[in-house]
């Protein structure tokens, strides 16, 4: 995507510590954080981003699957063994997954 094409204009809403949050999450405090938002797109289309940014092997990802318990579930199995994986389903502190990312992609 084209740097001009990005929305940088996300207000931190809340003061989340960031270390605290991912180190909660079990993830490399060192590593950008990805957070990936499903909404209403298609589980095919989410899995090829997710195995791109996987396959880079740089960054903690964490994936928001919602209530959606299939997707949630293969994705736990598929990325159990991979430590900069975090697989959530609905989460209620949402505020603190956008203040510790270096990148959303919703």
């Amino acid at each position: 995507m084209e740097e001009e094409r990005m929305n940088k204009s996300l207000i931190k809403l809340f003061n989340s510590d960031k270390k605290k949050v991912i180190s909660e999450l079990n993830l490399d405090t060192k590593r950008p954080t990805v957070l990936l938002t499903g909404g209403g797109v298609g589980t095919k289309a989410l899995k090829k981003v997710i195995k791109y940014i996987v396959e880079a092997d740089k960054y903690n990802l964490i994936i928001l699957a919602g209530r959606i318990d299939y997707f949630r579930e293969s994705l736990e199995m598929e990325y159990k063994d991979n430590k900069n994986v975090k697989v959530l389903g609905y989460v209620a502190n949402i505020q603190d997954m956008y203040n510790i990312s270096d990148v959303i992609i919703a």
